[in-house]
Parts: structure tokens; C-alpha cells; sequence
């Protein structure tokens, strides 16, 4: 059986900017760094992520910066405490980067 064309062209979406008006305005710090696409020099800028989990009864997030090839952990003791963390973090510039290793 063959695949189905998608109707729409992926690479038409890459690029687009995602906005999330209630994280925009609970965490703007770290709606910004997850979807901005541009830096303020309008230069393109590879948006960042991040993933979540527990370990050991604590909630930790992986932040990984893209575009600078860096990478932070942050953790905290609920979901809602560990998001305000790593928007301070980003807003104080006092996330720890570590230097990806390739």
C-alpha cells in the first residue's frame, strides 16, 4: 500500500513562528526561548527545547539551546514550580550551560 501525499508541504511550516498566548503570558521567558525564531539582530535562530521528567520523586527539565550548542538541567519539586524556575532562570541569565560535546 502507498502513503498518502499530505495535502499541505512541511517545508511550508518550517520556519513558523508558534505562539501560545497563555504560556506567553505565564512564562514569557521560556515561551521566547522555545519559539522565537529570530534574534534581535533579526538574524534566524534555531528555537530551543526542552524536556521534562521525574526522577526520584523530582521534576527536572532538560534545556538544550539550539542554536549556542548548550545545555542546562533545572530542577524542582512540582511541574508548575520547575517551569517558574527555568522561566527565572532564563529572565536572570542564571541558567548553568554546559558546552554540547560535538
Amino acid at each position: 500500500m502507498a502513503m498518502k501525499r499530505p495535502t499541505d508541504n512541511p517545508k511550508e511550516k518550517a520556519g513558523s513562528k508558534v505562539v501560545d498566548e497563555v504560556l506567553r503570558g505565564w512564562l514569557p521567558d521560556l515561551h521566547e526561548f522555545l519559539t522565537e525564531n529570530q534574534w534581535d539582530d533579526g538574524k534566524a535562530r534555531k528555537t530551543g527545547t526542552m524536556m521534562i521528567l521525574t526522577q526520584d520523586g523530582v521534576w527536572k527539565a532538560w534545556i538544550h539551546d539550539t542554536d549556542l550548542r548548550v545545555s542546562g538541567w533545572v530542577s524542582a519539586e512540582s511541574w508548575e514550580s520547575l517551569l517558574e524556575t527555568v522561566n527565572r532562570g532564563f529572565g536572570e541569565n542564571s541558567i548553568s550551560w554546559k558546552a554540547d560535546k560535538r
